[in-house]
């Protein structure tokens, strides 16, 4: 369980990461409004894959 945690920690800290990349590539002028809003989505959604892992895991659902 100790690997999928630090796993998981990893995935949120590249989330978190590119986060902070995108805003400030958005604080650009001229920076391109659909390609940030594009970026965000695919963040959003791994952020929601790792949510639902973290639930699993938490859960003991992956046993």
């Amino acid at each position: 369980m100790l690997a999928e945690i630090k796993m998981l920690r990893s995935l949120q800290l590249r989330v978190n990461n590119r986060t902070r990349r995108i805003e400030k590539l958005a604080l650009e002028e001229g920076a391109n409004q659909a390609d940030i809003q594009e970026q965000l989505q695919k963040l959003a959604n791994r952020q929601t894959r790792i949510q639902n892992a973290t639930y699993i895991l938490a859960t003991g659902k992956n046993k």
